[in-house]
C-alpha cells in the first residue's frame, strides 16, 4: 500500500492554525479526516488533483478538500507525494501562491 501525502511544515502550520480557529470540535475532527483522507488519495494516486497554470507550473497540482473551502496545494513528484500549502479558496490565490514558482525546496515558507 502506498504512503499517504506529507504535508510540509508549511502546509502543516496552516492547517494546525485552522484546526485551533474553529468554533466547532466536531467540525475541526471532521475536517481533520477529511484531509487524511485526501492524503491517503493523493498518496495512491498522485495525478488525482488538477493543474492550475494560472496559479502555479505543472509541477503542482490542487485538490479541493471535500466539504470545507480549502485547497491542498501538492507535489505529485516526490514520494510520498508532498502537501506544500493548505490555503482558503477565498485567499488572493495568485499572491499567496507567487513563491512557488521561485522556490525548489518543499518546504515552503509560511503564506504571507
Amino acid at each position: 500500500m502506498s504512503q499517504p501525502a506529507r504535508l510540509s511544515p508549511a502546509a502543516a502550520r496552516a492547517f494546525a492554525k485552522v484546526l485551533r480557529e474553529m468554533e466547532h470540535a466536531a467540525a475541526a475532527e471532521r475536517l481533520q479526516r477529511v484531509v487524511a483522507e485526501a492524503a491517503q488519495r493523493i498518496g495512491q494516486y498522485p495525478a488525482l488533483g488538477r493543474q492550475e497554470p494560472a496559479l502555479a507550473d505543472a509541477r503542482y497540482r490542487f485538490l479541493s478538500v471535500r466539504g470545507f473551502p480549502y485547497l491542498l496545494v501538492y507535489r505529485p513528484d516526490t514520494s510520498p507525494p508532498s502537501i506544500v500549502r493548505f490555503v482558503h479558496v477565498k485567499r488572493d490565490l495568485a499572491r499567496v501562491l507567487a513563491d512557488l514558482a521561485a522556490l525548489p525546496e518543499l518546504d515552503l515558507p509560511d503564506e504571507p
